[in-house]
């Protein structure tokens, strides 16, 4: 669908965007944390001489596998355990999945990994945006946010970069909005949900284009 395209397309050139700035002089190995289905596999492999890309989900695992080169190997996984002995890695990425991870104990991980001159880019998403208040409709997961930042903010890791990035969801109409975020989650619109959704709205509701603000963070990372 249009909207997908659209919207997914800007996600993915921004977050693009962040691996060019943290890697513009390439790196070897890049482990990459919650690759899901390898749409932001692909641009971390244009970095590296090898990724491995680590997923809880082995049906992702398989879509991914379609899109990504040779250089990179898939396994189902989590930053917590990365299967990996220590110092061998040159970047490890989590690309909007701190939050779904033991956080304090996945940036251990992550660091014992790393070799002297290692980095980790940590990507977010930030609470209280809309984008991020029409998905809590559904599942409301800021408070994971929370524990995310804390858990970087509290580790012995030097922040060397870090920035917001402002991403626009293109939707056709409100309809459309309402169809995408249940079906994310595998649902059909909900009647008695979708009034939050159009109270966070509001006078956007009539707007085609629907045009929606939203924003990750990011951190780069050294022991």
């Amino acid at each position: 669908m249009q909207f997908e395209v659209m919207m997914h397309r800007d996600l993915e050139n921004k977050e693009a965007g962040i691996f060019a700035r943290c890697f513009r002089s390439g790196v070897g190995r890049i482990v990459e944390i919650g690759c899901g289905n390898g749409r932001l596999t692909c641009h971390l492999e244009k970095h590296a001489e090898s990724v491995l890309g680590l997923d809880p989900c082995q049906a992702d695992l398989d879509l991914a596998r379609q899109c990504v080169g040779d250089a990179v190997q898939l396994a189902v996984g989590s930053g917590e355990e990365i299967p990996l002995e220590d110092g061998v890695c040159d970047a490890v990425v989590f690309t909007l999945s701190l939050h779904h991870q033991d956080s304090p104990r996945a940036l251990k991980e992550a660091a014992r990994t790393l070799n002297a001159n290692g980095r980790i880019l940590v990507i977010e998403p930030k609470a209280n945006t809309l984008g991020a208040s029409l998905f809590a409709v559904i599942d409301d997961e800021s408070h994971r946010y929370v524990i995310a930042e804390a858990a970087i903010q509290d580790s012995v890791l030097k922040v060397v970069d870090y920035g917001d990035v402002l991403i626009q969801w293109t939707f056709q109409d409100y309809n459309e909005m309402v169809e995408y975020i249940f079906g994310y989650y595998g649902l059909k619109p909900d009647p008695k949900r979708e009034p939050a959704m159009a109270a966070l709205a509001d006078a956007r509701k009539n707007d085609i284009p629907l045009f929606i603000e939203d924003e990750t963070r990011f951190w780069l990372l050294e022991p």
